[in-house]
């Protein structure tokens, strides 16, 4: 909730209501079962998981097959302290996989802001 609740004063400094959020959890223990839904959808969310790869099994698991995951990732360039941070690699993704990383494994201010970044290149 202490997350959610930074994002709904984010969207008070744009004097826009946040956008309605369905479900509230980790990202690696989506709480739903398996093939619930035909379109799954995430905003700004993935780059906060330090399991990128486990996240999209996770999320393979409760789409339907023949369903949707829609995910919205952020501009490289919207966060500043982004921009000169080292784009995440995928042997990074692969060992985070491997390790099974989440988290419980990782100091919350290692998520609590992007843990990966990515490039639209």
């Amino acid at each position: 909730m202490e997350d959610y609740t930074h994002y709904k004063q984010e969207q008070a400094n744009y004097h826009a209501e946040p956008a309605r959020v369905d479900a509230l959890g980790d990202f690696l223990d989506i709480p739903f079962a398996d093939q619930t839904f035909d379109y799954l959808i995430t905003s700004h969310v993935i780059e906060h998981v330090p399991n990128l790869l486990a996240a999209y099994v996770e999320s393979s698991r409760v789409v339907k097959d023949g369903g949707v995951f829609f995910c919205i990732f952020p501009n490289r360039n919207a966060e500043p302290t982004d921009r000169i941070r080292a784009l995440t690699t995928l042997e990074q993704m692969i060992d985070a996989y491997e390790k099974r990383v989440d988290m419980s494994t990782i100091d919350a201010h290692l998520w609590r802001g992007h843990h990966l970044v990515f490039s639209r290149h």
